[in-house]
């Protein structure tokens, strides 16, 4: 199995030589919650599992990005099941560093048959978005959520070794971020080159996912796969308002972002297994106003069935 280590961060390195930048996923979130991720085909023999993980990623002006992440998912039943998960974000780049809880994601999962099923969910902000610094607003950059309260509904299904899952994320509302930019003179907070969010107004997303199991037996899983997610519309911020109506378009914040993906797990045993994913774009949107931008994030999971 040496092999396949070595393998698995070969595709790491090769990954983070790409100087490509995307939206991601809102760390740990859209992408990952409960029935919308890449299963590892194992049988379930328990109807409880927690998850705890760690993620690291690059992100856009020069910020390194990390977190954490606790998921519980609890089979009432051989058709329903649901769970909770809770993310939080750390920021660091030349201007400041951040930390805070991001999220809370709550889901549902209607299994229709063994191989479809039928997600809906809810993300919960644990934050407005409107971190300040020396009084002054923080671009969405250094906010460590998005900062609205988003429905989630999704359909996720299995053929053969293949994996499909179709989600689309909507803001039900929208966050309190002030950021104009801006920069102190003799400090290192130069905010200039980052985007215009005051009140800013996110758009939704789509998703599709596709993944291909290339290896699978009872103590090795490796899956890779290629996510497509496409903002609907671009995002405005209020500048200048005409009539009531919201002026200033950030121009090439809609459209799609393709990520490449690839998913190791290893059992320890029935009940216990650590999951690793890699992730990094091949094809970017001109604009990512939302500060979900990585051009590669790496994750660690250990999950407990009870």
């Amino acid at each position: 199995m040496k092999s396949i280590i070595a393998i698995f961060f070969g595709i790491s390195i090769f990954l983070n030589c790409f100087n490509l930048y995307s939206q991601g996923c809102s760390d740990a979130g859209f992408c990952s919650v409960g029935g919308m991720k890449t299963t590892h085909q194992v049988e379930e023999i328990h109807p409880t599992t927690v998850s705890v993980g760690t993620f690291v990623g690059f992100a856009d002006n020069a910020i390194l990005v990390s977190g954490g992440v606790v998921d519980v998912q609890h089979s009432f039943s051989n058709s329903f099941s649901a769970g909770v998960k809770v993310t939080s974000l750390m920021q660091s780049g030349k201007q400041t560093t951040q930390f805070g809880l991001s999220d809370v994601f709550v889901n549902g999962i209607w299994n229709v048959d063994p191989a479809f099923s039928v997600i809906g969910g809810i993300k919960i902000p644990l934050s407005s978005a409107n971190k300040t610094i020396n009084g002054r607003p923080l671009p969405m950059d250094y906010q460590s959520s998005l900062g609205t309260y988003d429905a989630i509904v999704g359909l996720a299904f299995t053929v053969n070794d293949f994996q499909f899952q179709v989600g689309y994320q909507h803001p039900l509302t929208q966050n309190e971020n002030r950021f104009v930019p801006f920069s102190e003179a003799g400090t290192t907070l130069d905010f200039s080159e980052f985007q215009n969010t005051f009140l800013y107004n996110r758009s939704a997303d789509a998703l599709f996912r596709v993944s291909y199991s290339v290896l699978q037996n009872k103590d090795w899983s490796l899956m890779v796969g290629v996510l497509p997610i496409y903002h609907l519309d671009n995002d405005t911020y209020l500048g200048t308002v005409t009539s009531g109506m919201r002026k200033d378009v950030i121009f090439g914040s809609r459209g799609f972002t393709v990520n490449a993906n690839v998913f190791l797990r290893y059992n320890f045993s029935t009940q216990s297994a650590v999951e690793m994913t890699l992730a990094s774009p091949f094809i970017t949107r001109s604009s990512r106003p939302d500060g979900l931008t990585r051009s590669f994030i790496s994750s660690i999971d250990y999950k407990y069935s009870f």
